[in-house]
């Protein structure tokens, strides 16, 4: 018999590895309507590919702490927060933009980078979240076009502004981001805005369910 902590309360179980572990809380989570959102052992939060390496490992001797969440609210706060981030990458992108129109190249490269740390975080939330949730890409709808083209106009966007950065060409680069971004950015926001109500009606899939 061991011992782990589920938000706090210590739970005995039989459990010999991780995995039996994870399910034996996810079992008395699914009353609630809840699920794991965080491991922590031994003090150090698991990263979700060193979950999957350790499930089949022992557990005896650790210290496991589980926290769990409400998977519609944990949805909401990943959308909200992808939204506040893009809010951010506009901005950011439209300071660029002047300063490199009064030739303050260093400073707009600083922001530039801040931006695309942004649009490289921003899609990885909206694939966590069609996973878990199981939303057909090709069901969501900006303007009439599908989030898997929107995901594919955003990488050679991507690709067209390091191009641009590589070549210095600074007048490229500003029109780009004054003129072309803000766009995407506005899409971009509106995606997060239809996969949130997607997920509220009626034919969205029970989050969590292909797990």
């Amino acid at each position: 018999m061991i011992t782990y902590h589920l938000d706090n309360q210590p739970i005995d179980t039989t459990s010999a590895n991780l995995d039996e572990l994870l399910q034996h809380a996810g079992d008395r989570l699914a009353a609630q309507g809840r699920m794991v959102v965080e491991i922590t052992i031994n003090g150090q939060v698991l990263e979700a590919e060193e979950i999957d390496e350790r499930r089949p490992q022992g557990v005896e001797g650790l210290e496991i702490r589980l926290l769990s969440a409400d998977p519609q609210e944990l949805i909401t706060l990943m959308l909200q927060q992808a939204r506040d981030e893009l809010a951010e990458a506009g901005e950011l992108q439209n300071e660029a933009a002047a300063m490199l129109q009064r030739d303050e190249t260093a400073g707009a490269m600083v922001k530039i980078g801040a931006a695309i740390r942004v649009w490289q975080q921003v899609p990885q939330v909206l694939m966590q979240v069609v996973r878990f949730a199981e939303v057909d890409l090709d069901d969501l709808l900006v303007d009439e076009i599908p989030a898997t083209q929107l995901i594919q106009g955003l990488l050679l966007q991507l690709q067209q502004l390091r191009q641009a950065i590589m070549g210095s060409d600074t007048v490229a680069l500003a029109d780009a981001l004054a003129y072309e971004w803000p766009q995407t950015v506005e899409r971009w926001d509106q995606l997060m805005v239809v996969l949130g109500e997607w997920l509220t009606e009626d034919h969205a899939a029970e989050p969590g369910k292909g797990e």
